[in-house]
């Protein structure tokens, strides 16, 4: 972790354009999105109105470079990776400690216009001299939009208590924040969609804690001025109800929409790490085996070139003659194709002949080939060097060196063999694995002892010095190209001899692959989380309206509607609180009813002295549904003229005039009796019909009495059987 004063310093200012014109697509994307928070939160601006607000946003205009700037840090670099196709050093995040504190305190303080502006100057200066790129301004002017929106905001439940605080909306939205910086590295960056993507979800969060730490230590000093109650940072003058408080689907949508994102952000990172790991091990494993093939090849091959020169420099070349020895060395290549070039030197190191070339100087000897000889003629008996290529030739020559000794032991001579990778027959296994690469758009290639390139699948780069990362034992790791691109990298020691084989591919290969695991894994998870969402929405949306409907019929009982009937639909709780409440809807018209009938066969009553106008209401009242029949019988002593000696009896309905005849049955039998229930008039034998007379087939009576006085009776007839309901007879009753 180092520590920066400033960044004037330590950093030229630039800015990287976007590379692409998906870069440029995502660029302007987030300007319409910011142009439509802006509008949406937007506030009448007071700095030019208000002389106190107008001071407090250039002082903090005139803080923005001073913040940005001085005095931060740069986090460690471990696992960062360089921008893909920029061949750049990987640099990691700055934490500015005070960039994010003039944006956030004119949040507070001034309103959304002031705040993004000010955090998008911020951005500019973050851009030149820390991010590089040109998303940064529009990255922190979206944060400034959202964090105002928070700290400004008048609603009154826990969580909008919380965001109203600088710092709790520094934490809350440091974190729902976070995966706009990913978005932001998707179209930042220049690549293929698999590059992208794999930036994008495992490359951002070192950058996403940079800006959560800016912002959070920024919002611990505005909490402080927020708990001093300084005036002129905003204060809610009334408390309203939220939106989760004011509507059942939005505190649903409140809930479930960001739980949602948490787990499919959660899964997403998951998922591709997973993937990753799967890929890496895939490709690791064939790197693994390229690389052993190749490294297998090698001790055979520089065994066997020493064990051939080692034989061919035989006492017997010491005595030949120029002729015979150009004949022997040409016998010797044919015999055995593994060296392209012998040469034969004396006791004093002096050429004699070689072939196919014989003049010393058209073999192009090297310094370390003379050195060789030297060491030869002093008793060592087998050499090896690497050098340079021939002309025209893609890999490097391998020296064999053998010093010719006579029967005494004494040397006699050097006799020199070159061979190349390219054409040994021992060679090819391991040069056709590395080759193999190519169609990959990999690379391979083999070290000697010095970590010179003796082969590589560019010949170009051939006894250059290799740069990477080397070792005594077989590795898989991350490396960057000179081109800037990551590749994986597999590094293979050859078994026995200090030589190595390296094998690469591209990253992106590993990130595609990645993409071909994980798409169809995120893919089903985005559509059954939609699925699950849409289906759950649907759900809440029919319970709401079902209270929606609910509180209109309220609101219509309230106001006396009592004729619209309530749709009760399905068994389950809504269903059974809709018919619940049908039921209380229609035993309240019932009950109103009653009393309107009730009122009626008072008024009806008290509006006429003759008893025959007076039954008129009460028959009227008591005539209902099914009822073919309702009659009063009476004792003469209730009418005008006492002297009457027969019962007296009036009816209403179809059959009243037909049933008159159970008039005097019923009578007699109800002097005894104060109400009488018969739902079927055919299982009774209490009553007497005339055969050939019509009948009612259910029946009520009532007893008229006043205390002990029996006045007369109050039956119905029905045309069917039936139960009569407690409603009914207390209904008659109050009759």
């Amino acid at each position: 972790m180092q520590t920066i004063f400033s960044l004037t310093n330590s950093t030229y200012p630039y800015v990287d354009l976007p590379y692409s014109v998906v870069g440029w697509l995502g660029w302007f994307l987030m300007v319409g999105v910011l142009a439509l928070a802006i509008r949406r939160f937007w506030e009448p601006v007071s700095i030019f109105r208000n002389r106190a607000h107008g001071l407090i946003f250039l002082v903090l205009l005139v803080v923005v470079p001073i913040a940005s700037l001085f005095v931060g840090i740069r986090l460690p670099d471990e696992g960062i990776s360089p921008v893909p196709g920029m061949p750049v050093e990987p640099s990691a995040p700055l934490v500015m400690f005070f960039s994010a504190l003039p944006w956030i305190l004119a949040a507070g303080m001034l309103g959304t216009v002031p705040a993004t502006l000010l955090a998008g100057i911020t951005g500019i200066f973050t851009a030149f001299w820390g991010t590089h790129t040109i998303f940064t301004p529009l990255e922190m002017a979206g944060f400034a939009v959202l964090y105002s929106a928070a700290v400004r905001q008048h609603y009154r439940t826990l969580t909008f208590r919380l965001l109203r605080h600088p710092l709790g909306a520094a934490v809350i939205l440091s974190v729902a924040y976070s995966p706009i910086f990913s978005v932001v590295a998707f179209f930042a960056i220049n690549g293929t969609l698999a590059v992208r993507l794999d930036y994008a979800i495992t490359q951002t969060w070192q950058t996403m804690l940079a800006r959560a730490a800016e912002v959070i230590i920024a919002g611990t000093f505005a909490e402080m001025l927020y708990l001093m109650r300084v005036k002129y940072w905003k204060q809610p003058g009334f408390l309203a109800p939220s939106p989760t408080e004011t509507s059942l689907q939005t505190r649903f949508s409140f809930g479930a929409i960001p739980l949602m994102l948490f787990l499919v952000i959660f899964l997403t990172l998951g998922d591709w790490v997973v993937a990753g790991q799967v890929a890496r091990k895939m490709i690791s494993d064939r790197l693994e085996s390229t690389a052993q093939v190749a490294a297998r090849s090698v001790p055979f091959f520089l065994e066997t070139g020493q064990d051939l020169i080692g034989n061919m420099a035989n006492e017997d070349l010491l005595g030949m003659s120029n002729r015979d020895l150009t004949m022997e060395m040409s016998r010797m290549l044919r015999e055995v194709p593994y060296f392209k070039q012998l040469y034969m030197f004396d006791a004093d190191g002096d050429p004699v002949n070689g072939y196919p070339i014989s003049r010393f100087d058209q073999i192009h000897p090297t310094q370390e080939e003379m050195n060789g000889i030297n060491l030869a003629l002093h008793g060592v008996p087998i050499q090896t060097y690497s050098i340079a290529p021939l002309p025209g030739e893609g890999s490097a020559q391998i020296t064999f060196l053998a010093a010719i000794t006579d029967e005494s032991g004494k040397v006699g001579g050097v006799l020199l063999g070159r061979t190349d990778l390219n054409s040994n027959p021992f060679t090819q296994p391991a040069i056709q694995a590395i080759e193999a690469m190519k169609g990959n758009d990999g690379e391979g290639l083999i070290l000697d002892e010095n970590n010179r390139i003796l082969y590589h699948t560019r010949p170009a780069l051939v006894m250059t010095n290799y740069i990477g990362v080397t070792g005594d034992f077989a590795d898989f790791y991350d490396d960057t190209s000179a081109q800037g691109t990551r590749r994986l990298v597999y590094y293979q020691p050859v078994v026995g001899r200090p030589w190595a084989v390296i094998v690469s591919v591209p990253a992106e290969q590993a990130q595609q692959l990645v993409l071909e695991i994980a798409v169809p894994l995120l893919a089903i998870l985005i559509v059954l989380v939609l699925a699950v969402f849409l289906f759950l929405q649907l759900g809440l949306r029919s319970i709401a309206s079902s209270v929606q409907t609910l509180a209109r019929e309220v609101t219509l009982i309230s106001d006396g509607q009592l004729n619209h009937p309530l749709p009760v639909i399905g068994v389950d709780e809504i269903g059974r609180f809709s018919r619940a409440f049908e039921q209380m809807r229609i035993s309240l018209k019932a009950r109103l009813d009653e009393l309107n009938r009730l009122l009626l066969v008072s008024q009806g009553v008290a509006g006429h002295l003759d008893i025959e106008e007076s039954t008129r209401s009460i028959l009227q009242a008591a005539k209902g549904e099914d009822v073919s029949s309702i009659r009063i019988v009476l004792i003469p002593e209730v009418t005008l003229n006492p002297q009457d000696e027969h019962i007296i009896a009036f009816g209403n309905g179809l059959m009243a005039d037909q049933y008159a005849y159970l008039d005097e049955q019923i009578f007699e039998l109800m002097r005894q009796e104060d109400s009488l229930l018969i739902p079927n008039t055919m299982r009774i034998r209490r009553l007497n019909f005339p055969a050939g007379l019509p009948y009612p087939r259910a029946l009520v009576a009532l007893g008229l009495r006043n205390e002990s006085n029996y006045y007369g009776v109050l039956w119905v007839g029905y045309e069917q059987s039936r139960n009569f309901t407690e409603e009914e007879v207390r209904f008659l009753t109050t009759l």
